[in-house]
């Protein structure tokens, strides 16, 4: 799968994932200990690629990445948590 195949998967996905929240960005936020400990994660793998700051296996820009609710590391070493009633859970 190409990179610009991979970037239409993910722009796909986001979009799925708003509709599935009333449409709202604000309730896909997940709180700064999630992206805390997501970025941690994603810091110390060796699919990160500093100079941009994206991940090697699905392009994300993983500063972005990490803040949203739904998404997930593509091989695994973080999940997506649930989002209810305008609230993260894990």
């Amino acid at each position: 799968m190409s990179f610009l195949d991979k970037l239409k998967e993910r722009i796909e996905s986001a979009k799925s994932a708003t509709m599935a929240t009333r449409n709202s960005l604000v309730d896909l936020i997940v709180t700064d200990e999630i992206k805390a400990e997501r970025m941690a994660i994603c810091n110390s793998c060796e699919n990160l690629f500093e100079p941009t700051m994206q991940c090697r296996k699905c392009g994300c820009f993983v500063k972005a990445k990490t803040s949203i609710a739904p998404f997930k590391c593509p091989v695994g070493k973080w999940s997506a948590v649930i989002v209810d009633e305008n609230k993260v859970v894990s």
